[in-house]
């Protein structure tokens, strides 16, 4: 690079780099600028030295990187010499310390944990069991003042014999607990006993009456299936001991269903009208046949009674009448078909209203003639003679409100 006498100068102003009299000898470059045309060689120059300039100021940056690098290898050199000096100190001290033979941690450790060292002597003075001031002297007393058989303090408090003991009153408050929860747990074991034979007796009840009428309607068309156990139309619910359906065979005659409801146990008006016409719901039928025992009969002296939902009547459930419960069913039958033809043309109301006058006024007849049977032991015989001849009736009387309702000339189901 060659100057003119005039001094070159580089003068920069806010982001603009002005050069002036600067000359640059290089052969090469000048045969390379010869070439570009006049009015390209200033942008070519301004390029040249936009690239210099950038290139010198990469340049200075990897050196400043290199040095920085070489000052931290020197620095991990030191400082790895200086770790090793350390750790042969600390080994050295370490080395001192424990070596078995002169050394100051095992001299400690024996003078203090040795055969006839400090603690030794220690426990020694305070565990000795013939030295009463030890501790395990003093445990020893106090241990034989506690525990020390019947006369020690515990077991003055444990014996429950010793009045004012803490056991004493202890057991006797125990068996007096004792003593009342026997009482309650018999009278409780009385109380289920009890419920467990009226339970079973109330199924036997409800068993025998149902196998009553399974072998009276073998010889008709009607059928009867127990239903105790199973939910009927009602989710959960099993109102309803019994069904009987007729004219389950003969299919070309009108179906309807009875529901039968056996009960052992005593029912105000308001149960009996809701048990009835939730039996008659549950299990989709037409009437309710109710039957009562004798000792939950709401008139023992009553065979049948008509209720609106169907009809009551009551037997013995050790030894059912067959007779009351065939005129039951035939009346809860012909009420039924009375019910599904009160509508029909040519039903004629006022025979059939006087035949049912007639079946109500000779049950009357029969239950007073029950009742003698049950109180006249010397006239049984006649007893029973009358009560057929009325059961006789009765049947043709039975018979003829039948045929009043089959001779309509329509069934409505």
């Amino acid at each position: 690079m060659t100057l003119h006498s005039e001094i070159p100068q580089v003068i920069i102003k806010g982001d603009n780099i002005c050069v002036t009299s600067l000359v640059v000898v290089d052969q090469t470059l000048a045969a390379y600028m010869e070439k570009r045309q006049p009015e390209e060689r200033l942008k070519v120059m301004e390029q040249a030295l936009r690239i210099g300039l950038m290139a010198l100021q990469s340049a200075v940056g990897s050196i400043d990187v290199d040095y920085v690098g070489r000052a931290v290898k020197q620095l991990i050199a030191d400082t790895k010499q200086s770790n090793e000096r350390a750790i042969e100190e600390v080994k050295k001290v370490f080395e001192d310390a424990f070596k078995k033979d002169g050394g100051a941690m095992p001299a400690g450790l024996e003078r203090f944990l040795g055969d006839e060292g400090k603690l030794v002597h220690f426990t020694r003075d305070l565990f000795d069991p013939n030295r009463r001031e030890s501790a395990f002297g003093r445990l020893g007393t106090f241990m034989e003042e506690w525990f020390g058989g019947r006369e020690s303090k515990l077991g003055e408090f444990l014996n429950p014999d010793k009045e004012g003991s803490t056991f004493h009153q202890f057991r006797k408050d125990i068996f007096e607990k004792i003593a009342a929860i026997s009482a309650q747990v018999s009278e409780q074991k009385g109380m289920k006993v009890a419920q467990k034979k009226g339970t079973q007796k109330g199924v036997e009840f409800e068993s025998r009456i149902i196998q009553e009428y399974a072998e009276m309607l073998v010889a008709t068309g009607d059928s009867i299936e127990g239903t105790g156990t199973q939910d009927g139309s009602k989710v959960g619910c099993k109102k309803g001991d019994a069904v009987i359906t007729v004219n389950h065979i003969n299919l070309s005659l009108p179906r309807f269903r009875i529901v039968v409801e056996v009960k052992d146990k005593k029912m105000s008006e308001r149960e009996l009208e809701d048990e009835l016409a939730l039996a008659k719901e549950n299990r989709d039928s037409e009437i309710a046949l109710m039957i009562f025992s004798l000792d939950a009969a709401r008139n023992p002296n009553a065979c049948f009674e008509l209720h609106r939902h169907g009809i009551i009547c009551a037997v013995d459930p050790e030894n059912p009448d067959t007779a009351i419960l065939r005129i039951g069913y035939r009346l809860a039958k012909i009420y039924a078909e009375v019910r599904q033809t009160s509508h029909a043309a040519g039903l004629d109301l006022s025979k059939l209203q006087f035949e049912t006058k007639n079946i109500q006024d000779r049950l009357k007849s029969f239950a007073n003639i029950r009742k003698s049977l049950t109180s006249i032991n010397d006239i049984t015989e006649k007893v029973r003679d009358d009560l057929e001849v009325i059961e006789r009736e009765i049947g043709d009387t039975l018979s003829n409100i039948e045929g009043l309702i089959r001779q309509t000339p329509s069934v409505s189901n």
